[in-house]
């Protein structure tokens, strides 16, 4: 028998999220049977704390070595959070455990840059790799947010703020970088203490004076998002548009009535949304399977897609050891990926685990209501 592991919040308020990725991989074993004449099985575990029944990083770390001590377990789906993974990762590391991630953004898992607290390289004591993911990471989200406010709402000319925090400020910094490259303007730019009270108006005023077409936000809805887009509201009439972390109802929520016409970019792709044939099916069978409304997230389809890539690579790595193979071999296996078609996008890896070509899904507000706009692959530009 092979066994592929999932680590993710099962109980708790973050289960929400962690359930239905579970189900996802799960799914993708049931779908799959066997992997050169062996049959597969799937295991979950959960890394919620059970104090406070949300993701923990020392509770995924027991699930790490337990399922090491399992020797037909030859692939883990998971974690949810980057900083369960962060965790983890040293762990899985000098055991060889290939990790395959649906939804973690942390650029430092993977990238050595300066305001790492701890870079990559102290995650992998071995001085190999055995970690990816498929979402795309944070420093991905201000180019492909460019891209699409380029390509797609045709805009040549942005203002530009942020929260002044690490993440947003990056994001911001990053956005005008690619806007820049593109052709376009940055017509304004400031970063605002989000815990103070802020004149966002006056900034909206001179931004429409310079010829603002649309204002792009390194903020989430945590710092506040949502009230910049509501202080738009007689004073510039523009698409608001910002990085994943203000997909929610608190945004639609703080922005009020001009909640639309907000514009939000995700770290993976959509299958509901493909209108590939083949991924039609596999979501419509996926429904069939899980039935309930609550068993599909964001993460249910990148969670299918880590647990078949991980069996596709297994099934290369039994193909190259001319028998059952090691985690090691199944790490190089994963490592070796190239154009694997799932159904949120198509994957390979950076020698770091990165996706090289990540699929960013756009949703907007339409309605007081975050609906579904468009997705495209982003492509991991070299510096």
């Amino acid at each position: 028998m092979v066994k592929i592991a999932a680590d993710f919040p099962l109980t708790g308020a973050d289960a929400l999220l962690g359930l239905p990725a579970a189900h996802g991989a799960q799914y993708a074993v049931e779908s799959k049977a066997c992997v050169a004449g062996y049959k597969l099985a799937f295991q979950a575990y959960d890394d919620a704390s059970p104090a406070t029944g949300a993701h923990d990083p020392s509770t995924g770390v027991a699930n790490v070595e337990k399922l090491l001590a399992d020797p037909q377990v030859l692939g883990l789906v998971g974690p949810l959070d980057s900083n369960v993974a962060r965790a983890e990762l040293p762990t899985a590391n000098v055991n060889n455990l290939a990790m395959v991630s649906p939804s973690n953004t942390d650029e430092c898992l993977t990238q050595a840059l300066p305001y790492c607290a701890v870079p990559p390289a102290q995650l992998r004591p071995s001085g190999t790799n055995d970690y990816f993911r498929l979402a795309a990471d944070n420093t991905l989200q201000g180019p492909a947010a460019a891209d699409f406010v380029t390509d797609t709402l045709k805009v040549p000319a942005v203002a530009v703020v942020s929260d002044n925090e690490t993440l947003g400020r990056g994001v911001a910094d990053s956005f005008s970088r690619e806007l820049r490259a593109r052709g376009g303007r940055v017509v304004l730019r400031q970063d605002f203490d989000w815990r103070q009270d802020n004149d966002y108006a006056t900034f909206f005023q001179l931004a429409k004076q310079q010829g603002a077409a649309a204002v792009f936000a390194g903020m989430t809805s945590q710092t506040h998002a949502g009230t910049v887009r509501a202080a738009m509201n007689g004073v510039l009439a523009v698409p608001f548009v910002g990085p994943d972390g203000i997909v929610d109802a608190q945004s639609v929520k703080d922005a009020g009535a001009n909640a639309d016409g907000m514009y939000g970019l995700v770290t993976v792709g959509d299958a509901t949304q493909s209108d590939d044939p083949a991924v039609k099916a596999v979501v419509a069978r996926y429904r069939k399977r899980f039935p309930d409304p609550a068993d599909l997230s964001a993460f249910t389809f990148p969670s299918y897609d880590a647990a078949a890539l991980l069996i596709d690579a297994i099934g290369r790595a039994f193909s190259a050891a001319g028998g059952f193979p090691t985690r090691k071999q199944v790490v190089a296996a994963v490592a070796a990926t190239k154009g694997f078609k799932g159904t949120t996008g198509t994957f390979s890896f950076t020698p770091d685990g990165d996706a090289t070509e990540p699929t960013f899904s756009v949703w907007k507000v339409s309605g007081g209501t975050w609906v579904f706009a468009t997705q495209f692959p982003e492509p991991r530009k070299t510096p």
